[in-house]
């Protein structure tokens, strides 16, 4: 009776639980490295009631040839429960901040997937913690506690993405505990029908890290703890949107990083029913400022200096949902260049087809310039469910 009652338990749970999911196959090709085969893919489950809620994401990724290219992980895991206007949730997941289209300067909770696809903004990994929301009329406050610092993985020299010329351990050396928590508090409101302010303060372990030799030919990762101070700003005039992010980091102790400020600035302006199409375009401006010495050059969020950001996105309006999109992040000052076209279209009702070209071009002694100048040609085929 008991394996017949915890059967249909199973049974009942699996019912009330919603699934779905990716499985994408693609190749690769590069102009400095080998060619590879690349099967990646998702499965999402998620439980909703009247007051309570639980999801869990896990990811694939699997690469003929490259090794490091191989994972299995959790990446969200999160039970929410709602109260009035309140909200509160533990496990772990993602936060993502910001409004800019090609590089979000505000988005410093989570860590970035670099095995996954390092020019990726959606390469996100979850983290392991708290969050509550509190809601206004027009408005919410949030608080998100960070309650374990992992290790940041990077594609060694011999993989694609590669982001050292170096041996690197990613082993974590931390300025205080790694169980140390990072807070992170959100307020997020609506002054107006064209206005959409959001301001923050962050005081934990940046996302950035030191790089150090412990030996002649090894980098080890160094997490120091910092406070931020952040705006997101979204003005809406007719047809256009109007973007700022801007970050203040104020570098608590360790000596050999000094504190820093991160501005960007945009417009995306859509233009409707041409020719049964719509059409949107970008253009955005980075700056990224030293305030004082220390070291530099540590982190690809450094490329956006003094950086133009120009792109499109041109959307089809067909059954298909078929769409092209390109853009050029250009620096200024050093001349480096990324350059990047995606296109997809749904063929069948669960599947669709994609390709993409990235090149990158670099100068040296800069963070892209580590990575070495970069071309990529990728197609691949994605099922949904």
């Amino acid at each position: 009776m008991r394996v017949l009652l915890c059967f249909m338990t199973c049974i009942y749970a699996l019912h009330a639980i919603d699934f779905s999911g990716d499985v994408r196959v693609g190749h690769g090709n590069y102009d400095v490295y080998g060619s590879e085969s690349v099967a990646t893919g998702k499965l999402k489950a998620q439980l909703v009631n009247e007051t309570t809620q639980a999801h869990a994401i896990a990811e694939f990724l699997y690469s003929d040839r490259y090794e490091q290219r191989r994972y299995a992980i959790l990446r969200e895991l999160e039970i929410r429960r709602d109260i009035g206007s309140y909200s509160l949730s533990l496990g772990k997941t993602v936060r993502f901040l910001g409004a800019l289209e090609g590089y979000n300067i505000a988005d410093v909770y989570n860590r970035k997937n670099y095995l996954l696809d390092p020019f990726s903004k959606s390469a996100k990994l979850g983290t392991w913690g708290a969050h509550g929301v509190v809601y206004f009329d027009e408005a919410d406050f949030s608080v998100s506690v960070k309650l374990y610092e992992e290790d940041h993985k990077y594609p060694v020299s011999s993989t694609p993405y590669r982001f050292f010329p170096w041996h690197y351990d990613e082993t974590l050396n931390v300025e205080q505990s790694r169980y140390s928590p990072s807070v992170l508090g959100v307020y997020k409101c609506a002054p107006s029908d064209f206005l959409e302010l959001q301001a923050g303060v962050f005081h934990g372990y940046d996302s950035k890290r030191i790089f150090v030799f412990s030996n002649a030919a090894t980098l080890t990762q160094n997490a120091y703890r910092a406070t931020k101070a952040l705006l997101v700003l979204n003005a809406v005039f007719q047809e256009s949107i109007f973007k700022l992010e801007a970050v203040y980091t104020d570098v608590t102790q360790e000596k050999n990083m000094n504190n820093y400020a991160q501005l960007g600035v945009g417009i995306e302006h859509g233009m409707y029913d041409i020719f049964g199409t719509d059409i949107g375009l970008y253009a955005e401006y980075y700056r990224y400022s030293y305030l004082g010495g220390g070291l530099k050059n540590v982190d690809l969020s450094e490329v956006y200096d003094n950086d133009i950001f120009l792109a499109f996105k041109w959307s089809f309006n067909d059954v298909g949902s078929s769409e092209i999109k390109g853009g050029i992040l250009h620096d200024i000052k050093r001349d480096e260049r990324i350059v990047k076209i995606e296109s997809s279209s749904r063929i069948m009702e669960h599947f669709i087809v994609d390709a993409a070209f990235l090149q990158s071009v670099a100068k040296e002694d800069t963070p892209l310039y580590f990575m070495g100048d970069t071309q990529r040609i990728t197609f691949g085929l994605t099922y949904n469910f």
